[in-house]
């Protein structure tokens, strides 16, 4: 099996900037930056059930946990986005920590298209690799081996956002201007 799912292990603790979830030496747990606590106990809930469902293939059950999930991590993009910064550190800290949930949320909005494939709901399917290219998700070799897009990789849609993305591509790395010409 393929290790696409990883990115939703602790990595999230890693990027948000030094906080962390659960208990440390006794200490209270620190609430992630654009999180309210109960967002922050639901976000690892979701975790939990979304590793359990992919484990066992149980696309039904992962897809709307992560749906969830992603929701949570888009509106802490949003509140974390609108807060002021008072130096350059902070804002390069809030660069880090919104980065951290964009990547995040494109490898969700990428596992929804998988589950969604799996599911049949092609447009979905499709839809939803559109958002996780769009925030960052870009993999073209990925996108064209992995055996859970295999029931939307013949749709017309997908080959447009599959074209799309490896013009973009190929265009970025070799204009004459990136080769020195």
């Amino acid at each position: 099996q393929d290790m696409r799912f990883l990115p939703l292990i602790p990595l999230f603790v890693i990027l948000v900037a030094g906080t962390a979830f659960g208990q440390a030496g006794g200490q209270a747990p620190k609430i992630p930056e654009g999180f309210t606590a109960e967002q922050a106990q639901k976000f690892m809930e979701l975790r939990k059930t979304i590793g359990e469902a992919l484990q066992y293939e149980d696309y039904e059950k992962a897809l709307p946990a992560l749906v969830e999930q992603t929701g949570i991590l888009e509106k802490a993009i949003e509140v974390v986005s609108a807060k002021e910064t008072a130096s350059e550190d902070d804002e390069k800290k809030q660069k880090v920590v919104i980065g951290g949930y964009k990547s995040m949320a494109a490898t969700n909005w990428y596992n929804i298209a998988c589950c969604q494939s799996m599911l049949e709901a092609k447009a979905e399917a499709v839809e939803a690799l559109a958002k996780a290219i769009d925030l960052g998700f870009i993999d073209l070799d990925k996108f064209r081996i992995d055996s859970d897009l295999d029931n939307i990789r013949s749709t017309p849609e997908y080959k447009k956002v599959i074209a799309d993305l490896a013009y973009t591509e190929v265009y970025e790395v070799y204009t004459p201007e990136s080769a020195g010409g």
